[in-house]
């Protein structure tokens, strides 16, 4: 029973584990044992692949999964940018960009559910590719300065490209819920319609004052 228990658990298993790894990803490279913090982060990857594709092809996709699953994708990037940026590896303008896109998307849902009002939030086409850049990019750094592979240097363009399809990623999400907004009945003004009652008193007339001339 346990077995098949955790049979049925295992994407949010996975997912739960990533979580997990990025603690572990902060010291390795903050304690700058960067080798060691490539190797977590492309593991990291796989993973975030494969609990996704295990839980399509058994039906085993969850409710909580699907909160666990973008939860652990953020916060392993967003520790990613941060630590290599505080080690300066990743321009500190393109951490910040990264950081203020991700707390802007949270910031945005966490406000419409408050108000009882959420919005549709379906992952766009261009977050998803902004989300595989972003990963290149750390890997691709972490390549070079952890296990020493060289060649084509690659880091200043995908710098770029990530730093571009974030900004568009952010204002797609931002034009996304605005149109939302304007679309769904549930955010449209609320008119109070009052009815007008008539009170008529058949024993005393209406009185008439006439204000002096």
């Amino acid at each position: 029973m346990k077995l098949k228990a955790i049979a049925e658990n295992a994407p949010n298993l996975i997912t739960l584990a990533r979580i997990c790894a990025v603690p572990l990803l902060i010291w390795l490279v903050l304690s700058d044992n960067l080798a060691a913090a490539f190797w977590v982060f492309v593991v990291a990857g796989i993973s975030d692949a494969l609990d996704g594709y295990i839980a399509k092809r058994f039906d085993l996709a969850t409710e909580l999964g699907a909160y666990m699953d973008p939860v652990a994708d953020k916060a392993l990037l967003v520790s990613a940018y941060v630590t290599l940026g505080h080690a300066g590896h990743i321009d500190i303008w393109l951490v910040i960009l990264v950081v203020f896109r991700d707390i802007l998307i949270i910031g945005g849902t966490i406000l419409f559910h408050t108000l009882d009002r959420p919005v549709e939030m379906q992952p766009l086409m261009i977050s998803k590719l902004n989300t595989l850049v972003q990963i290149v990019l750390v890997s691709v750094v972490l390549a070079e300065i952890g296990i020493g592979v060289t060649g084509v240097d690659l880091v200043p363009a995908l710098t770029y490209i990530t730093a571009a399809t974030t900004a568009a990623s952010g204002i797609s999400y931002l034009c996304h819920w605005v149109l939302g907004i304007r679309l769904s009945p549930q955010w449209q003004p609320r008119v109070c319609k009052i009815k007008k009652l008539k009170t008529t008193t058949p024993h005393h007339p209406a009185i008439t004052v006439k204000g002096e001339r």
